[in-house]
C-alpha cells in the first residue's frame, strides 16, 4: 500500500524480473495492437482515456506496470472487454503488419 493506503500495482513476489518484463512487454504489445486495430494513434486513445499520452507510450514499451483502473480505462476507450488486454499471442507474427502500417502512414 502507498501512503494514501492504495493498494499499489505489484506482481507476485514469485515471478523472477524476467517474467515480469516479459508479461510488461506483452500487455504493452498487446495494447498497441489493439490500438492499432482500432485506428487510433497513441494522442487520440489518450484523448478518449484522459490518460496521458507519455504514459500510454510507457505501458506499449512494456516500461510501466498499469493498475486495474487503468486497464479499464483503456479497454472502454478501445471498446473492448477488459480481458482483451490480456490476451497475449506471439509478437513475432504481427512484426510484418507494424512494418506495413509504418511504410504505408
Amino acid at each position: 500500500r502507498d501512503v494514501t493506503g492504495v493498494q499499489t500495482c505489484a506482481l507476485p513476489i514469485s515471478m523472477t524480473t524476467t517474467d515480469k518484463q516479459s508479461l510488461l512487454k506483452k500487455f504493452g504489445y498487446r495494447l498497441g495492437q489493439l490500438r492499432v486495430r482500432q485506428e487510433m494513434s497513441v494522442r487520440f486513445l489518450a484523448g478518449m482515456s484522459r490518460i496521458d499520452p507519455s504514459d500510454i507510450h510507457k505501458y506499449e514499451k512494456g516500461k510501466v506496470c498499469p493498475s486495474l483502473i487503468t486497464i479499464f480505462t483503456l479497454a472502454k476507450a478501445l471498446e473492448v472487454e477488459p480481458h482483451q488486454l490480456l490476451i497475449f499471442e506471439n509478437p513475432q507474427a504481427y512484426k510484418h503488419i507494424n512494418r506495413s502500417r509504418q511504410k504505408n502512414s
